[in-house]
């Protein structure tokens, strides 16, 4: 009985890590966002919204692609920035103008963008240009 309590344990650790290890997008705050920045890191970040319709389709391609690419996202969820930090957000990434938009962040740097418009393809062929600049 001990030996099969022992297997199921080990079995749901090894079914826990491994779900993990493929996570695409992890939820952070615009104080991580700007430390990354100011530590010249390089990272995808994407802002969306709890209430936005094409924030919840985009997700569903935004996570496909990302798996099928390799690649992390940080998600910055618009509703919970402080006027304060949406001044910031405006700063270092121009005015927000869509949602959800995703930025490409070299050595702590904006230098690319993308918002969604619907189209699958056009999210993988931005994605596949980033891509190509982080190798």
């Amino acid at each position: 009985m001990k030996k099969l309590l022992i297997t199921c344990l080990l079995f749901l650790m090894v079914l826990t890590g491994c779900e993990i290890n493929n996570e695409v997008i992890e939820k952070t705050t615009m104080g991580d966002v700007l430390t990354m920045m100011c530590n010249q890191e390089t990272f995808l970040v994407t802002i969306s919204s709890n209430d936005c319709k094409s924030c919840e389709e985009f997700k569903k391609i935004e996570t496909e692609g990302l798996s099928n690419n390799k690649l992390l996202t940080y998600e910055l969820n618009y509703d919970s920035l402080t006027p304060q930090q949406i001044q910031s957000f405006n700063n270092y990434f121009g005015d927000l103008k869509v949602l959800p938009s995703v930025y490409y962040v070299y050595n702590g740097k904006v230098v690319s963008s993308y918002q969604y418009d619907g189209s699958e393809k056009t999210w993988q062929s931005w994605l596949d240009i980033q891509k190509k600049k982080m190798q």
